[in-house]
């Protein structure tokens, strides 16, 4: 979560059921073997930050769990047991940023992540707010080309606190924006085994006050990026050329709402949807932005409401449904005028022409969903949970949670696979 200072959370946990039935054998299959079987990846990468509890969002204090580090996960789906095919490898990572700060290569063989904000010492506890979490400028590659081998291959340092990690479609340049004024998108190439030469431009517009690029992403095509301009609200396109040493503004930056966040392209690249958080205290809003690479008149072609603080989402593959995880007040502190004791998850429907429509809003008990992914199929997620509510210090997970989805519903697996404290992004390897 990309916050200069804020807030907390607490959770009950969540646990495994065995459905009824019986297979071949006498035995009852168990929702866990059943639903994982049903996810159709072939691997889902996680990234987990140790350093802070939720709550240090609020009150600076860690809480870190005694023996957690920060990692990234491997769960193997081509596996025929997936919960026992976890691998890990140690990877700095922060969740202080707006949730794409991981990505796979085309080739499915490299993991691409950017650190954000590093390591404190260990013997720290408690910090005033989570900007004094040292400023980070790595991004690392790490190969996942063996499943129960995960190494780091390569890395390079892009500028302060870089937010995001995207690979262009063709696999060679990735995207990040750093808090560096005037110098503010990075484009790196990757080159199969090693990083390249940073370049670095401008956002192209001049303010009064500083303005930061916060979040980017590549249009399938690979010719277009969408820049989030988080100060001054707005949504900025850009046209890069074929050799990659050119970023122009296309048109002017649009204007949407109080508090934008990280976005993404329908797999077509007709539309962009971007949230609003709207000061993470409010409902928040859900926007289908038509980019006009043409001639720049970029217009919002839908929006609908979610639940409060929409921070993360996922597009189904034939992106006619997206599933967004509302954070809502489930990281406020219990007592706090905006805590709640869930978080919750709006199914959406994209219609042909744009429309957004809320077809359901299901409350779970996670604490700061911070990712969604769809399986290939698009009748399954998984999603991101932080940690939950009520676990005492040592014995604190994160978690990767499964539902299913339908043309207008969400239901619960019921099944979750537990993981290091602060799971926060997750790529799924199809």
């Amino acid at each position: 979560m990309n916050l200069p200072n804020f807030f907390l959370v607490t959770l009950p946990t969540v646990v495994l059921t065995a459905w009824a039935c019986q297979d071949d054998n006498g035995d009852a299959p168990s929702a866990t073997d059943t639903a994982l079987a049903d996810f159709n990846v072939r691997q889902l990468i996680v990234l987990s930050d140790a350093d802070m509890a939720a709550g240090a969002y609020v009150d600076g204090q860690l809480r870190r769990v005694p023996g957690d580090q920060d990692e990234l996960s491997l769960i193997d789906f081509s596996n025929a047991d997936p919960a026992n095919s976890i691998t890990t490898v140690p990877v700095s990572n922060s969740v202080t940023n707006w949730t794409k700060s991981l990505d796979v290569s085309p080739d499915d063989q490299v993991a691409f992540v950017a650190e954000t904000r590093g390591q404190l010492d260990p013997n720290v506890t408690q910090v005033d707010n989570v900007g004094e979490i040292p400023a980070a400028q790595a991004i690392r590659a790490i190969d996942i080309s063996n499943p129960n081998a995960l190494s780091l291959v390569a890395e390079a340092n892009v500028g302060n606190i870089p937010l995001v990690a995207q690979l262009s479609p063709e696999g060679n340049y990735l995207a990040t924006v750093i808090d560096e004024p005037g110098r503010e998108i990075v484009l790196l190439p990757w080159q199969g085994n090693a990083f390249g030469t940073p370049r670095y431009f401008a956002i192209g517009r001049s303010y009064e006050t500083p303005v930061r690029a916060t979040d980017i992403t590549w249009h399938p095509s690979g010719n277009f990026l969408a820049v989030t301009l988080e100060e001054s609200q707005q949504l900025a396109f850009y046209r890069v050329n074929e050799a990659r040493t050119e970023v122009t503004m296309i048109g002017e930056p649009l204007s949407l709402g109080t508090l934008p966040g990280a976005g993404q392209f329908v797999p077509s690249g007709e539309f962009y949807i971007i949230p609003d958080v709207n000061g993470f205290v409010n409902e928040g809003i859900l926007y289908n932005v038509r980019p006009d690479f043409a001639e720049g008149n970029h217009q919002i072609a839908s929006q609908v409401a979610t639940g409060g603080a929409p921070e993360s989402f996922g597009i189904s593959p034939d992106g006619g449904r997206i599933v967004v995880a509302n954070m809502e007040g489930s990281w406020f502190p219990e007592g706090s005028e905006f805590y709640t004791e869930t978080s919750s998850l709006s199914l959406i429907a994209l219609a042909a022409d744009g429309t957004l429509t809320e077809q359901q809003r299901v409350p779970f008990a996670g604490v700061l969903p911070e990712s969604v992914v769809f399986d290939e199929d698009g009748d399954m997620i998984a999603v991101a949970i932080y940690e939950f509510q009520d676990q005492p210090l040592e014995e604190a997970t994160g978690a990767v949670e499964f539902w299913r989805v339908g043309e207008t519903s969400l239901e619960t697996t019921e099944v979750i696979l537990p993981l290091t404290r602060g799971v926060h992004v997750l790529e799924a390897v199809y």
